[in-house]
């Protein structure tokens, strides 16, 4: 199963070109770093963009007209950097786009960014006229987003980055099971949607997927939601009368009544569903029927200690 939002990214160039590339480079948009560059791995990076295309020169120099006037659309106050493969480590240009989607997974889990990558071209975005070599290979990546009124770029540090490299596996294999990938699919792609009451049914149908309830879902939700992010106590007692709040407005906007702030509850709800999945993710593990059982009816003597570097205050 895909891990976010795919599409049919392969450009349509002989394979020996394909072959031929060194480097892939993912614009990004929606987020943010202190330093010029964050290094992943060896072959993996994130590299803040030293200057912007013109429109003159992206339907110049790239292959693909359309991916031109798409990361014109955006511009540079919304994409200001790139994520950089190293191709000779991976085995094949799908593998890489499958790595890519991965990582952006975990950084929004990890992050709730809103951060997108429209595009990927074999050279870097800041330097595509280079010494007249022939068209870049540019192609899509992400589907486009509709609303460009995303709120400021989240901060990406290197502990973020330790946290998707420490648990990529994790969430690799827990993309394999439908109601994690439901779940992480929804987190990825709903600012793919125009409206606000859209994109937070979709947040919905992935905070659902995680707990299988199929009836007094108003009540016993919330109180799963709760009881799996915090132990017992006040601070669980409050959050599930947080998510119990929640999800009535969500049978507003899912039922067309009018309530106060969409926005503001799609952030509320995107916050959810990222607590909900980074647990999840740390476990390693997704909660079974039996469990969710047990944490309402068994004492709570869970060990609250997740795995991986520590998120910081």
């Amino acid at each position: 199963m895909p891990v976010g939002p795919k599409e049919s990214v392969m450009p349509q160039i002989a394979p020996e070109d394909l072959g031929s590339v060194t480097q892939w480079h993912f614009a990004i948009g929606g987020l943010e770093t202190a330093g010029e560059v964050l290094e992943m791995a060896s072959a993996i990076r994130i590299q803040r963009l030293r200057s912007f295309p013109t429109q003159a020169e992206l339907s110049a120099r790239l292959n693909n007209p359309f991916v031109a006037g798409i990361i014109g659309h955006y511009g540079d106050g919304l994409i200001g950097h790139q994520l950089i493969i190293d191709a000779k480590g991976f085995q094949d240009f799908e593998y890489i786009c499958d790595a890519v989607r991965a990582i952006l997974a975990g950084l929004r889990v990890r992050t709730r960014s809103e951060l997108f990558s429209p595009a990927v071209c074999n050279r870097p975005w800041d330097r595509l006229d280079d010494g007249g070599q022939p068209p870049c290979i540019a192609c899509r990546f992400e589907p486009h987003v509709y609303s460009l009124e995303l709120h400021e770029p989240t901060q990406i540090t290197a502990v973020d980055l330790d946290w998707v490299k420490y648990n990529l596996s994790k969430v690799l294999e827990l993309n394999n099971q439908t109601r994690f990938n439901i779940a992480l699919d929804a987190l990825c792609s709903y600012l793919h949607t125009e409206r606000d009451r859209m994109k937070a049914a979709q947040l919905w149908v992935g905070i659902e997927a995680i707990f299988e309830v199929q009836y007094e879902i108003s009540y016993r939700l919330p109180l799963l939601a709760a009881l799996i992010l915090e132990p017992r106590g006040e601070r669980c007692k409050t959050l599930r009368q947080h998510v119990k709040k929640l999800y009535s407005q969500r049978s507003k906007a899912i039922h067309g009544q009018e309530f106060k702030d969409p926005a503001t509850h799609v952030r509320e709800v995107r916050e959810l569903l990222a607590r909900l999945l980074e647990t999840i993710i740390e476990d390693g593990h997704m909660p079974t029927k039996q469990e969710f059982d047990d944490l309402v009816l068994m004492p709570d003597d869970r060990d609250r200690s997740r795995s991986g570097p520590a998120k910081p205050e």
